[in-house]
């Protein structure tokens, strides 16, 4: 089992190692302080369980939580008790309070290694069906993405895609409903795949669906920023400012 716990507090970090070595000392136990660089760490080791304070500077728990449901058990370790509800509604298995109580601990790390052993022969099939299906649609002519989650596999339509964000090797995939999907993939695999027709590329880190642009916008020093109808504003770089002015002139 591989472990991953996020708290921007060492001796909280420290006190949950100790808890986790105590009660699982065959597995491997991974930390980082920062949440941020946790989420690299997260897709690098991709761990079978992440614990996960809330309060946190740059990124809450919550936040990384969205990103990482469905893809590892989660289990959120806070001293606040207010976020409980919106935990569970991203599918956490549990929600321990600090200090954290040993015997309760033992019962949710209990549970965490019953949803661990429950569906391995369940995980080992969709692994198969999951292979297949990428083989099928990750090609150029495809016009859906295949995501695996756990317990199974998200098909998402490109055509309901708004634009994408590209960081090492994940993208941010927003759709057009607000949502937010983190994608193990470069934005060079993406971008060979999108139909260019109809996505632009407008900076090395972003893809945009040329139809979600409401606005390019100048400043006064001759930089662009492309305003999507959702409102979200993305830097135009210098290197594809020229490209991109044409392809809308």
């Amino acid at each position: 089992m591989k472990i991953l716990v996020i708290d921007d507090e060492q001796l909280a970090i420290d006190n949950l190692v100790s808890l986790l070595q105590s009660h699982a000392p065959e597995s491997e136990i991974i930390a980082s302080d920062d949440a941020g660089k946790a989420i690299d760490l997260f897709f690098s080791e991709t761990p079978d369980v992440t614990y996960l304070d809330i309060n946190m500077p740059r990124m809450s728990g919550i936040d990384l939580a969205k990103i990482f449901t469905g893809k590892s058990i989660i289990v959120f370790v806070t001293a606040y008790s207010e976020f409980a509800i919106e935990a569970f509604d991203l599918s956490a298995i549990d929600y321990l309070l600090k200090p954290i109580d040993e015997k309760r601990f033992a019962e949710s790390f209990h549970r965490v290694k019953e949803r661990i052993q429950k569906p391995t022969s369940e995980t080992a099939q969709l692994k198969d069906v999951f292979d297949l299906v990428s083989k099928q649609l990750n090609s150029p002519t495809g016009d859906v993405i295949p995501v695996k989650e756990v317990g199974k596999i998200r098909i998402i339509e490109i055509n309901n895609i708004d634009y994408l964000l590209g960081s090492g090797n994940y993208v941010e995939i927003y759709l057009q409903n607000g949502q937010m999907i983190l994608h193990r993939e470069t934005m060079q695999n993406m971008e060979s795949r999108l139909n260019r027709q109809a996505f632009i590329r407008i900076h090395r880190s972003s893809i945009v669906r040329i139809s979600a642009i409401s606005e390019l916008i100048a400043s006064s020093r001759g930089d662009y920023t492309a305003k999507l109808k959702c409102g979200t504003k993305l830097p135009v770089s210098r290197q594809l400012k020229n490209q991109v002015l044409s392809f809308f002139s």
